[in-house]
């Protein structure tokens, strides 16, 4: 799932790509989502902290 999300294959999820994931549900509960996901406050997101955060949902 994380991978098809990456469109520039850095293996991270920037801003732009998060923005493409935000617009498939209700914004205001997948800012909370990526908030909590997004560890080290980076605004992007690495394979290592989404499968954290779905580890603990």
């Amino acid at each position: 799932m994380f991978y098809r999300f990456d469109t520039t294959n850095d293996s991270e999820l920037n801003d732009d790509e998060l923005n493409s994931i935000e617009h498939l549900k209700d914004e205001s509960c997948t800012d909370i989502f990526f908030q909590r996901c997004d560890h080290d406050g980076d605004h992007r997101l690495f394979p290592y902290e989404l499968f954290n955060c779905f580890q603990y949902a």
